[in-house]
Parts: structure tokens; C-alpha cells; sequence
């Protein structure tokens, strides 16, 4: 294995100082691309020379390198929302080129020409960009611009339930996405139980989505990957902007701390429904007093020493709490209560970059990441009468936390060459479940008993990959991963070989394919279709072994014209040590025996997707259309046959629609379509006859269940039209924008809980339960000049 992974790195490496040599004569031209008002990192941007039809884009810094022979160049700089910016040089030596793009959609053709194209030129498949300003137009579910439903929206994406925020990849399930907040592992993205995430959308600069064709550099997930970059901060002026919705109102505030030197950001947001409980409680002047609320901060420090060198000290801070809690006393008792549950994210991460030179870039990254979730039940009791008192305290704990140092280093040694190369180490602690409970009362022995105990692990990363443009046709992307992990005197190892494959038949269509085998040493336990707090993390184990993915994909991207684009793609993914519980167990979160409840089993999924996009001038069209098949197969459940997976949907359809009709508005149309879930449902309840009360109906309700296999029934079809308009005014002061929405605007009944019920008969029926019929929201936005 060793021997195999060095012979890689050393072939990998003779091929490119070879190379080297022979173009040495080539000069570099290197920098870094950033917003023109605030001096943000412009993540994406395309850099393209059009006199050797060569181009590349900047990395997650904002930085590009790109190698190109002496002589004169035109250099054109494009990102989306951004006027084009082209420069003329005459390339006799390396150069440093810093650039910056004016915000601005009177080109938007020319930088969505150069979007499509990079479409075409990059080995990167199965990949999305989030675009921030489209996601701020589309309408939204109680107003809140939320990240993950607009991935939702995407080929090969599902939503799980409606309303939620869960995101299913290519037949995976929550636990197998890696979502990354300024490179650090955030493990709940989901604020009240999921109908929000967790991302403030002010706070976001750049997102995107991986759901195949993995580069070397990430690992530790089977099924996606969701890299969402912070802002950076204003670099030139104070900048003030935020949002008033029905549920939260949110606050960012950015700007230099030293001009062109050094800056922050700073966003938070909190939601009304717990000031609505202690408004209504103080109204009716009541013992008891109960709320929600959730809330998060997000904050960020950006330091330039020098041309080379910039220091960037990011930090997440993110809660949800709900309370009960009440007392009455009088003179012959008294009596007290608090119960309470909490939840939330902590995360942070220390970031140096440094500039060695025009081809050599690296960043070296200290990140903590701590999941909690907390359950505090406190009561007390006092008979003034008697000197009698009684009192019980109950507490549960669970959660991860991870402490990681990593190393990336960018290398562009050529023009053929882009080496990306790193290790990491991260240092893992899971709670799963821990609790305590402590009684005192009067005349009997007082209480105080603890169960379970943390689980500590290690998990090192080593990897290596070549983007190598093998000729005008052909572009690969060679990668290899080392993983290993280690928790409990168990250790495993793996060599996650990756590989993409460009063929460019023309400058407007090329042809892709890509293999990777990702490994995951991290379990979910659920019984939920939503990602819950009481969601147990948990690591592999010897009884539980890692999960493994292999999948493969072949896609086609074809640029018709400057405002029309296509992509096909069709993937097979094969999961193994995929876990569920097995046939009549429950997940309970304070059982310690949780790894005997456990089942591993295989899962594979296969499909098509589909993404066309259109634009005019002042309008934009997109289409999303994914044909897919998932199914799970363990030996204990389902007499060991293969079943559909919950989220095994046949059709999934995503069509939206933008158009400006003036500076001053616009509008959005969003329409989906799914097939719908497959649900377990029995197809025979009756009263046990050998029990000698079964003849007395009256007392006895409880029913055998009989079910001949899992998912065997398929919900109706959900869809729903979502609209949204937006109206902008330049103010003195600023600028303000009211958005109006209605969310499932023709009030479809879609199912999002089938129970089977008796009816008022004694006869069992499978009644349907709907959420959401036509929910108006209303917002406003605001952006102080």
C-alpha cells in the first residue's frame, strides 16, 4: 500500500519536472481577483487568455496563477454579477497582476459566456456554484434566504420533506454530506428541526456543490460535498445591511478595522417566537412560561502583512432553545419546574496563506468544530405542612468535537500542471449519550447515577492531485487520498484512489467521466426523515465498520450559444457498511447497546440528470430534471432483500423563472415536482386473538401489525409554485428592498406524514398529513451606503 502510494507521488512528480523543463520558457502571471468596493476574495473567477485559448480560476483566496508563453496577451476577468474587466499585456517575464471587478450586470452575457465556458474547459463534473445574488431573488419560505433549500433545487439533489432543509445526494442520506463552513466540519446545519439551516445568507460569499468526481482534497463523507466560504469583510468602508422577516431579523456589519490593511464582519440573526410566549404570558399573568428561539454569529477578522502574507480568523456560534418552566407557592406548599433543551454549533477556524512566489501557494489552517445538544429536566416540591421536600435532576448530553490542523499547498509548476497537495489531523470526541440523573427527598436515600462515557478517536489525511492538460483535447484530474482512523484500539486504513477525465471535441462541447472512492469513519443514528438534535453522531467500530462508496459518472456540457447551456449526466454509485436498525428496534438516545441495534448493509443508486439554462437580457430560465433509482439491502431486515430507499423518487423536476422588469423590480417563479416518498405501511392490523382480552374492545386497543415488506407504498406526487417579487429603491440613506412570496402558491395538499389510523368505524386508513397550504411571507431588506 505504501509502496503503491509512493510510486504514485514520485511518478506524478518526474512527469511534472520533466514538463517543466521542457516549457520552461514560459512566464507565469499570478494574483488575486477581488471585489472593487469592499476588496472581497471573488471565488471562481474566471481568468482567460484569449490569444492561447488557455484560463483557469481563482481558488477559495481569491488567487490565480496562470502559465503562458512570451509575448502579447489579451487577459479578460469575469465573475457573475461583475463587469468583465480585460487587460493587454506584452509578457516578457513573470508578472504579478492584481485585479479588481466592478459590481455590475450590465455585461452579464459576456460573464455568463465565460461561466458556461469554464463549464466546458474544467475536468470538474458533477459541480455547482451557488450564485449569492440569484439566491436572494428567489422566493422564500417565511421570507428567510435560506442556503440549503436552494440546493435542494439542483440535479441530483432532494429535499427529503417539505418545508426541511435536509439535503439527499444521489441516494445518500444527511449524514453523508460534508458541509464545510471556511473549511470546517459543521455536523447540525438545521435551525428549528430543520425548517431553516443554519447559514446566514448576509455572512456567505461563496458556495458550491460537489456530488461526484471528488477531488483528492476532500474526503471523510460518501455522498456530497457543500463548501461554503464567509465573507471577508470590507476592506474600504463601514457597510451596514440587514433583513426584518416574519420569523428573525438579521444584522451585518462589516469594514476596514485598518483601511486596505485589515478588516471584519460581523452578522447575526435571531428569531420572535420566544418575546411572542413572554408577551402572552405576562398578558395573562400566568405561573408557567414557555419559548423558542434560535440564533447564530457569525464573525470574521482578515489581516494583510504583506503581499504574501494574510492572517484570517473566522469564528460560527450557533443555538436553538426551547423552555418550560414555571413555580407556584403558597403557605402550604411550593413547587418549581424548568425543562429545557438546547442545541448548537461552535465552530472556528485560524487561517495563514502565504505566497511563496507566482507558483507555489499554501495555507496552513488550525479549526475547532463542536456539535451539542443538551436536555435539562429540574423539579422541586416543598410541603410546608410536613417539612417534606423532594427533588430530581435530570441531565443528557451528546454531541462531537473535533480539533484539526491542516497544510494545502498549491503548486503551477506549467501550463499543463496544477498540483494540489496537503495532510490533515484531526482529533475526534464523541458523546453518545450521556446522562445523569440525581434525586433527593426526604426519609429515602438520596440518588445520583451516571451512564455513559465519551468516545475519542484519530483521523490523519494525506493526499495528492495533478489537474494535467494532457493536450488541446484531453484534461485529467488525478488525485489520491490516504486515510487513516483510529478509536476504541481499532484502526483502519484506506488508499481512495480519484480520477476525471475531460475530452473537449470542440471550444462549445466536451465530454466528461469520472471514478471515486470516498470512505467514511463517522455514523448518523436516526429514525427520523429529518437531520434532529437527538441525532446520535458515532464513530466506526469494529461491530460498526466504516462506510465505502465507489461511484462512477459520464457527462456531456454543451455551450450553444453566449446564453444557452446544457448538461447531461448519468452516475452509479455502490455504499457499503451503510447502517439502519434493525428489524424492530428503536432509536432510543440514552441506550449504550446502540451497536448491537445496528445493521450494515449495501446501497446503490444509479440515475440521469439534467440542467438547462437560458438567458436574456433581463431574464433568466433554468431547468432541472433528475430520472434516478436508490435501494438499501441488509441481511436482518426485509428477509434480506433489497428495498427502495425512503427517498427513492423516479422524477424530480425543479423549474424557475427571473425576470427584471426594471432597476426597481422583478420577479421569480419556482415550480417542483417529485415523485413521492415511499413509506412502510401495514397491510393487515387485527387484535391478537390468543390474548384473553381480546373480546373486550372497549379496554383493549392494542393491535398486531402485519407487513409484508419495507417502503411498500409510494405517496402522491408533491408539487407546488412558489413566487416571489421584489421591489428595490435607492434611498438617501441606502438601498431597501421589499420582497413579497407565497409558497405553494395554488395551495396543493402535498403529504409529508402518512399514518395509518383507525377511522370512526374501527377500520384502518391511511390518512395523509399536509404542512404547508399557501404560506405568504413578506421581508425587508435594507443596505446602508
Amino acid at each position: 500500500m505504501k509502496t503503491s502510494l509512493a510510486s504514485f507521488i514520485t511518478c506524478t512528480f518526474f512527469s511534472i519536472i520533466c514538463s517543466s523543463a521542457l516549457l520552461a520558457q514560459n512566464y507565469t502571471v499570478s494574483g488575486y481577483v477581488r471585489d472593487a468596493n469592499s476588496s472581497e476574495a471573488l471565488i471562481g473567477a474566471n481568468v482567460y487568455d484569449s490569444a492561447t485559448y488557455q484560463g483557469t480560476i481563482t481558488n477559495n483566496y481569491g488567487f490565480y496563477s496562470i502559465s503562458l508563453p512570451p509575448g502579447r496577451h489579451t487577459i479578460t476577468y469575469s465573475f457573475v454579477g461583475y463587469a468583465p474587466i480585460r487587460k493587454q499585456i506584452d509578457l516578457q517575464g513573470n508578472r504579478i497582476m492584481n485585479t479588481e471587478l466592478t459590481s455590475g450586470e450590465m455585461l452579464e452575457e459576456v460573464v455568463v459566456k465565460a461561466d458556461a465556458r469554464d463549464l466546458v474547459e474544467s475536468t470538474q463534473m458533477s459541480s455547482h456554484r451557488i450564485k449569492m445574488l440569484e439566491i436572494k431573488k428567489m422566493p422564500a419560505l417565511f421570507g428567510e434566504v435560506d442556503i440549503m433549500k436552494s440546493i435542494q433545487k439542483l440535479p441530483g439533489v432532494q429535499s427529503g420533506n417539505e418545508g426541511f432543509s435536509g439535503v439527499f445526494v444521489r441516494g445518500g442520506d444527511p449524514s453523508q454530506n460534508l458541509i464545510l463552513l471556511d473549511g470546517v466540519p459543521v455536523y447540525n446545519v438545521n435551525h428549528l428541526f430543520g425548517f431553516f439551516s443554519v447559514f446566514n445568507a448576509d455572512a456567505i460569499n461563496d458556495v458550491k456543490l460537489i456530488k461526484g468526481g471528488f477531488p483528492a482534497r476532500y474526503g471523510g463523507r460518501l455522498s456530497s460535498v457543500i463548501d461554503i466560504r464567509m465573507k471577508e469583510g470590507n476592506m474600504k468602508k463601514f457597510q451596514v445591511e440587514g433583513a426584518v422577516g416574519l420569523l428573525s431579523t438579521k444584522l451585518t456589519v462589516s469594514g476596514p478595522i485598518k483601511k486596505d490593511k485589515t478588516s471584519f464582519i460581523v452578522s447575526g440573526r435571531r428569531s420572535y417566537f420566544d418575546l411572542f410566549g413572554r408577551a402572552y404570558t405576562t398578558f395573562k399573568k400566568t405561573d408557567a412560561t414557555g419559548g423558542f428561539w434560535f440564533g447564530d454569529l457569525s464573525a470574521k477578522i482578515n489581516h494583510k502583512f504583506s503581499d504574501k502574507d494574510r492572517f484570517y480568523l473566522s469564528a460560527y456560534l450557533g443555538e436553538d432553545k426551547f423552555y418550560f418552566l414555571g413555580d407556584t407557592d403558597d403557605q402550604y406548599s411550593s413547587e418549581r419546574y424548568d425543562v429545557g433543551l438546547k442545541w448548537g454549533n461552535i465552530t472556528s477556524a485560524l487561517r495563514w496563506n502565504h505566497v511563496f512566489s507566482g507558483r507555489l501557494f499554501s495555507n496552513t489552517t488550525f479549526t475547532y468544530s463542536r456539535f451539542r445538544f443538551m436536555n435539562e429536566l429540574e423539579f422541586a416540591f416543598e410541603d410546608k405542612m410536613s417539612d417534606q421536600y423532594f427533588s430530581h435532576r435530570q441531565e443528557y448530553l451528546s454531541g462531537v468535537e473535533d480539533l484539526t490542523i491542516k497544510e494545502d499547498i498549491d503548486f503551477y509548476p506549467n501550463t499543463q500542471h496544477q498540483i494540489k497537495m496537503g495532510a490533515e489531523y484531526t482529533y475526534h470526541k464523541y458523546s453518545p449519550g450521556v446522562s445523569s440523573r440525581k434525586t433527593e427527598a426526604t426519609d429515602i436515600e438520596n440518588f445520583d447515577d451516571k451512564k455513559g462515557s465519551n468516545i475519542y478517536g484519530h483521523e490523519v489525511g494525506v493526499f495528492v492531485e495533478d489537474n494535467w492538460e494532457i493536450n488541446d483535447v484531453f484534461k485529467t484530474n488525478m488525485g489520491l487520498r490516504y486515510s487513516h482512523y483510529f478509536v476504541s484500539n481499532r484502526s483502519y486504513s484506506s488508499i481512495e484512489p480519484r480520477f476525471s477525465l475531460r475530452g473537449k471535441l470542440s471550444n462549445s462541447f466536451s465530454l466528461k467521466g469520472s471514478v471515486a472512492n470516498m470512505k467514511q469513519y463517522i455514523h448518523l443514528l436516526t429514525n427520523s426523515s429529518i437531520t434532529l438534535p437527538t441525532d446520535l453522531w458515532v464513530p466506526a467500530t469494529e461491530k460498526v465498520p466504516p462506510q465505502s462508496s465507489w461511484q462512477y459518472a459520464l457527462g456531456a456540457n454543451w455551450m450553444v450559444d453566449n446564453t444557452l447551456n446544457f448538461n447531461l449526466e448519468g452516475y452509479y454509485k455502490d455504499m457499503t457498511n451503510v447502517i439502519a436498525y434493525k428489524e424492530g428496534a428503536q432509536f432510543v438516545p440514552t441506550d449504550q447497546n446502540w451497536q448491537n441495534k445496528i445493521a450494515s448493509g449495501r446501497g446503490w443508486s444509479y440515475g440521469l440528470e439534467f440542467l438547462g439554462e437560458k438567458n436574456w437580457e433581463n431574464t433568466k430560465l433554468s431547468l432541472a430534471y433528475t430520472l434516478s433509482w436508490s435501494y438499501r439491502k441488509f441481511d436482518e431486515i426485509n428477509n434480506g432483500e433489497s428495498y427502495p430507499f425512503k427517498y427513492d423518487r423516479r422524477h424530480d423536476i425543479n423549474l424557475s423563472f427571473t425576470h427584471k422588469f426594471s432597476e426597481r423590480f422583478d420577479v421569480a417563479l419556482n415550480w417542483i415536482y417529485a415523485t413521492g416518498n415511499a413509506f412502510t405501511i401495514p397491510f393487515e392490523s387485527y387484535q391478537d386473538p390468543g390474548d384473553p382480552f381480546h373480546n373486550y374492545s372497549y379496554y383493549y386497543d392494542e393491535y398486531v401489525t402485519e407487513f409484508d415488506s419495507r417502503n411498500n407504498y409510494r405517496a402522491p406526487a408533491y408539487h407546488r409554485l412558489d413566487v416571489g417579487v421584489n421591489l428595490h429603491k435607492e434611498k438617501k440613506w441606502g438601498f431597501r428592498t421589499w420582497s413579497f412570496s407565497v409558497f405553494n402558491a395554488y395551495g396543493r395538499y402535498n403529504p409529508v406524514f402518512m399514518i395509518v389510523e383507525d377511522d370512526d368505524s374501527g377500520n384502518m386508513v391511511l390518512t395523509q398529513y399536509t404542512i404547508f397550504r399557501f404560506v405568504p411571507s413578506i421581508s425587508y431588506r435594507f443596505r446602508f451606503k
